[in-house]
């Protein structure tokens, strides 16, 4: 990619941008998230990821929140509150310094939501309880402030020292700097509460001393919320007075401004049902008029969508962190003509949020099984395209987990059959696209069967295998993913009833959960949406328990109260054949089609189960299964290495 092609292709994305002393070269920016791969330090694997996505293109990353302090522990975080990290700072600025993408510190402190290692109350700007952790914090006295000003200021000066280019204060989230902006959370009567301009004077305090401590050529910014989205919180235009107010002080080079808060968490990272750029309409009014650099989130996807926003004076650079993770040449492919091989983010939240509540936690994504371990991918050899006489792969079953492992043995140089009984590619996941809210979840099946009609491999729909029928292509490795089938319950219906028939619309509806996932709820949004009265079981305590880390339970659970469906929790499945209904619909843990294995194993050499026909599991789970099922071929054959 050359940067005539990438401005010829994109001119205002790709021009480069003055954050007050420092340059970025272009206006693509990569916010701050947590990966886990910085604790104890900063790890090569943290390096790798950044590296990837540095080499691409990416003008500015903001690294994952680092805590200024011990009172604040950062259990997925990078600590900063020390000296060590300073070499992780250099070592990482080392290694992205050649591709020209700058990199900035996101500081902050979790307040009231986490309490020091020694089990003290947490630090606050006032007692009110936390709404994470449900425990009540502590008042800071004036000594504690002036502590965490130093404290702010000195990280701020381990990051220069490291070599990155410049710091974000973190003031949106709900985290500590927000919970003194806010109303709901700061009732002190001192200098640093009462009014508006009490409220913002401790952020305004954190900024200063951090610019009093780092040198002319270190950029010093805030993260500001455009609203916690909560009654009684902050509004619009109380953010957009704290971000002219810190502007007007000479206090800040950038705003990048964001939405939601503890309060309203679904909406710090939203999940699909969230439209492309869901947070624009709160986030550009304070944006409008900035005398400096703003930046803008919220869903995006596509470096057109950011070149729009560019242009039309919404922001001056735009942030794209869940679609680089889901593809690390996002950029290349765009600006050389190539986006239609773009591996689409479908906002899942399974891997890059959902990953991060795993222990320990790790950043992944639910179809990109790459992410998280760039290192290991960088350091294999690339090969040609297919070569006469290469290994033949015949993959059957053509859900996530059939395709991820066809898409490693094509991108390695396999001649690479797959057989797929449906006539379209996704498995279960063409059942869920047709559900409300549900659509994008389509892009990785659309976008697999075009990657590997890419790479030469052969696709058969409408192909039922039969042991005859892979014995016939001669294979030398066959991966089995035939995936699972709902059990049959006489008078009872399954989710596939639903979402795969144009049945008749019933007038009423009885749903049980045995999943906590959201196959059930997808179930009720399409009986709500075609105008079904549905009562829903579940056997947890709250709907969708298992969904509940990426952040689609919460609003599944509104959608449901503003439909009228009538939840009850804690139910057996045993309560549906009591229910009087036209439509009983029972979502359990589905069979495996286990029925080709043993005969495949004993006409055959090599024959690998992948995803639910060895485990029933969920998109995630079936995408990794596949890609650990074509790294097992692969094995087998030392000479192919997978390849971009």
């Amino acid at each position: 990619m050359t940067v005539d092609a990438a401005r010829s292709a994109y001119p205002r994305l790709f021009r480069p941008l003055a954050i007050g002393p420092v340059e970025v070269p272009n206006r693509i920016v990569r916010s701050a998230h947590g990966t886990g791969m910085a604790q104890p330090t900063i790890s090569p694997d943290l390096i790798a990821y950044h590296l990837r996505r540095a080499e691409d293109g990416v003008g500015l990353t903001v690294l994952e929140a680092a805590t200024p302090h011990g009172s604040s522990p950062a259990p997925a975080g990078i600590d900063a509150s020390t000296d060590i990290v300073v070499d992780g700072y250099s070592r990482l600025a080392e290694a992205i310094r050649p591709t020209g993408m700058k990199l900035f510190q996101q500081l902050q402190h979790a307040g009231a939501h986490r309490n020091p290692p020694d089990g003290s109350p947490a630090w606050a700007p006032s007692e009110v309880i936390s709404v994470m952790s449900g425990r009540m914090p502590l008042a800071m006295s004036t000594a504690q402030i002036d502590e965490l000003l130093d404290a702010f200021a000195t990280a701020a000066e381990r990051a220069e020292r490291g070599g990155l280019d410049g710091i974000e204060i973190q003031a949106c989230h709900g985290y500590l700097l927000e919970q003194f902006l806010s109303p709901l959370t700061n009732r002190r009567e001192d200098e640093w509460g009462g009014d508006a301009e009490g409220r913002r004077r401790f952020v305004a305090a954190v900024l200063r001393a951090c610019r009093e401590r780092t040198g002319p050529g270190f950029s010093v910014g805030v993260r500001i919320g455009a609203t916690e989205s909560v009654d009684g919180g902050i509004v619009p235009d109380e953010a957009l007075a704290t971000r002219e107010a810190l502007e007007a002080a000479g206090l800040i080079d950038f705003v990048s401004v964001s939405i939601g808060s503890r309060y309203s968490y679904p909406k710090i990272i939203g999940a699909m049902h969230e439209p492309t750029g869901y947070e624009l309409s709160l986030t550009g009014p304070i944006c409008e008029g900035a005398g400096v650099p703003t930046i803008v989130g919220g869903r995006l996807t596509t470096l057109a969508e950011a070149e729009r926003l560019v242009a039309a004076g919404v922001a001056d650079l735009i942030s794209l962190v869940r679609a680089t993770i889901a593809d690390d040449r996002l950029i290349r492919k765009s600006v050389t003509g190539r986006g239609a091989e773009v591996r689409r983010c479908i906002a899942c939240n399974h891997g890059c949020l959902a990953g991060l509540r795993d222990s320990p936690p790790r950043l992944g994504c639910a179809i990109a099984p790459e992410v998280g371990h760039e290192l290991a991918v960088s350091t294999r050899s690339p090969v040609g395209s297919r070569a006469a006489g290469a290994p033949r792969l015949v993959v059957v079953g053509g859900g996530p987990a059939g395709i991820e492992a066809a898409l490693v043995g094509a991108r390695s140089g396999f001649s690479v059959l797959l057989l797929e009984a449906a006539d379209e590619l996704g498995g279960q996941l063409a059942l869920a696209r047709r559900a409300p809210l549900r659509g994008l979840i389509g892009a990785y099946p659309d976008w697999a069967g075009a990657e590997l009609a890419r790479l030469d491999a052969e696709i058969r729909l409408g192909t039922e295998a039969r042991v005859e029928t892979v014995i016939a292509e001669r294979p030398d490795a066959v991966v089995l993913a035939t995936g699972a089938v709902p059990v049959p319950v006489a008078t009872i219906g399954s989710s596939w009833d639903v979402l795969g028939a144009a049945a008749a619309t019933p007038d009423n509806a009885v749903v049980h959960d045995g999943l906590g996932h959201y196959e059930a709820i997808a179930v009720v949004d399409t009986l709500v949406a075609r105008g079904t009265k549905v009562t829903f079981l579940t056997d947890f305590e709250r709907v969708g328990p298992a969904i509940a880390p990426s952040l689609s339970a919460e609003p599944a659970a509104e959608r449901f109260a503003a439909a009228g469906v009538q939840v009850e929790t804690g139910v057996s499945v045993d309560r549906l054949g009591q229910e009087e209904a036209e439509l009983l619909v029972a979502v359990a843990p589905k069979q495996p089609r286990v029925e080709l294995i043993d005969d495949l194993r004993e006409a055959l050499d090599f024959v690998v189960p992948a995803g639910e026909v060895s485990a029933p599991g969920y998109l995630r789970e079936a995408v990794y299964a596949g890609h650990r099922a074509g790294t097992e071929v692969l094995s087998h054959f030392p000479d192919r290495q997978t390849h971009d």
